[in-house]
């Protein structure tokens, strides 16, 4: 069970770093992180359904995780922020 725990936690963070990006997002970075939040946000409701959990919210560590990242995009711009999102959905930074 902590594992399916965790595997939430993960997508809870994934959503939130998506939906902060697409604040200040535009152009085709906006279409990605549109398509991204949608889906992210399918996975974390099939989760919560899987896991009978709707009490979980993302935790520090993902906090820590998405401020980092959205640090970086706010500082080198729109390509860190593909770069970022490449790490994140293909390597699970």
């Amino acid at each position: 069970m902590m594992i399916k725990k965790q595997i939430l936690q993960g997508e809870l963070a994934d959503l939130a770093l998506y939906q902060a990006l697409r604040t200040r997002a535009g152009g085709d970075l906006a279409k990605v992180l549109d398509g991204f939040i949608e889906t992210e946000t399918r996975h974390v409701a099939y989760w919560r359904r899987a896991l009978h959990d709707q009490e979980t919210r993302l935790g520090v560590l993902g906090r820590l995780r998405n401020g980092v990242i959205r640090a970086a995009v706010f500082v080198f711009g729109d390509r860190a922020a593909f770069l970022l999102l490449e790490a994140v959905e293909t390597h699970g930074i």
